[in-house]
């Protein structure tokens, strides 16, 4: 749901996270921007796939570890598609190693979720007002 160029457009923001109370963290967060709307949540890989290419999202936050299709499996379908869409990767895993495997597939930020209520906002702040 790409905005054209238009300022003041909505933002679409893809929410996927199986753990329901965390999904509904995010979607709860990124609507109390007034210009960025969520999409979903979807509660696996498949369906975050399909949310994404039903909607074309401005934005994907995206948990790692997920049924179905990983996160990792995701973020690479979606630079595949869309080099442009902004991806958040967020896991409750602390290892180096998936951290470089995210940012090397095309991830823009990588979020801790022992460290989310911190880091998200601030990532959400910036692209809301991004032009």
């Amino acid at each position: 749901m790409k905005d054209a160029g238009l300022t003041n457009a909505k933002k679409w923001v893809l929410v996927a996270d199986d753990a329901p109370e965390i999904a509904g963290r995010v979607v709860d967060l990124v609507s109390s921007f007034d210009n960025l709307e969520p999409i979903g949540p979807a509660r696996d890989g498949h369906e975050a796939w399909e949310l994404f290419q039903k909607t074309a999202p401005d934005m994907v936050v995206l948990d790692f570890h997920m049924p179905g299709l990983t996160g990792l499996e995701v973020l690479q379908q979606i630079r595949q598609r869309d080099g442009d869409c902004v991806v958040v990767v967020m896991t409750s895993s602390n290892e180096r190693q998936i951290v470089v495997r995210c940012l090397t597939a095309g991830a823009d930020y990588f979020v801790s979720k022992s460290a989310m209520q911190d880091r998200l906002p601030e990532i959400l702040r910036k692209f809301a007002t991004a032009a």
